[in-house]
C-alpha cells in the first residue's frame, strides 16, 4: 500500500546554498550536509517556516506546521548533531527576531527581486518527501498573493496524486485546505 508523501518547505536561500555547493536539492534530507552549509540563522527560519506553514496556505495559522525538519532529517541526525540542534537552533526559533526575519526574507513585498519568475517550485526529494522551494515576495497577503496560495495547494496536491492513490490523498491536510479554498472560489459561468 502506497502512503502520500509529506511536504516539506525550503526557502530559497537553502536551495540556493545547495546549488552553491553542487549538492542535490535532496541533500536538504541530510542534516549533516545542510550543517556544514547553511548558518544557525538560516537553519532556525527554516525551521520557522516548516512550523508557520500558513504563510504559503498549508495549514490554517493555529494547526502547526507540516511535518518537522527533524522527522525528515531522521537518522541523518546524529548525537552531536542533536546536540546542536536542540541546545543551539531550536532557542533561536522562539525568539521574536528570527519570526520577523522570516517575514522579511519571504512574506514582504519588498523581498521580491526579477530573478524569481514564479511563487514556488516543487521538487521530488525522496520516495517520503516532496519539496517546495518558497521564493521570496509572492505570499505577501496584499491582493494577489491569495492566487498564488491556491497555485500552490493545487501544484502540492497534483503532485501527491502522481505517488499515492486518490483515497490516500483526500486524508491529507493539504488536500482538505485545498478543497477548503476550492469551496470559497467563484466560479464564473
Amino acid at each position: 500500500m502506497n502512503e502520500a508523501k509529506e511536504v516539506i518547505l525550503i526557502p530559497h536561500w537553502v536551495h540556493e546554498t545547495l546549488r552553491r555547493h553542487q549538492l542535490p536539492l535532496n541533500e536538504a534530507l541530510n542534516f549533516g550536509s545542510i550543517r556544514r552549509i547553511v548558518s544557525v540563522n538560516d537553519l532556525a527560519v527554516w525551521m520557522l517556516l516548516n512550523r508557520q506553514a500558513h504563510h504559503v496556505g498549508l495549514k490554517h495559522p493555529n494547526d502547526g506546521g507540516l511535518i518537522s525538519l527533524e522527522s525528515a532529517w531522521g537518522n541523518t541526525v546524529t548525537a552531536e548533531h542533536s546536540d546542536y540542534l536542540y541546545n543551539v537552533v531550536y532557542p533561536l526559533t522562539d525568539m521574536p527576531q528570527f519570526k520577523l526575519d522570516l517575514v522579511d526574507r519571504l512574506f514582504s513585498e519588498d523581498s521580491r527581486t526579477p530573478q524569481y519568475e514564479e511563487a514556488f517550485n516543487i521538487y521530488d526529494l525522496s520516495s517520503k518527501y516532496e519539496g517546495v522551494v518558497i521564493n521570496p515576495g509572492f505570499f505577501t497577503g496584499e491582493a494577489g498573493s491569495e492566487q498564488h496560495v491556491f497555485d500552490l495547494l493545487e501544484a502540492v496536491v497534483k503532485a501527491l496524486y502522481v505517488y499515492a492513490p486518490l483515497h490516500e490523498v483526500a486524508n491529507t491536510s493539504v488536500f482538505l485546505r485545498y478543497l477548503d479554498l476550492l469551496s470559497k472560489k467563484r466560479i464564473v459561468v
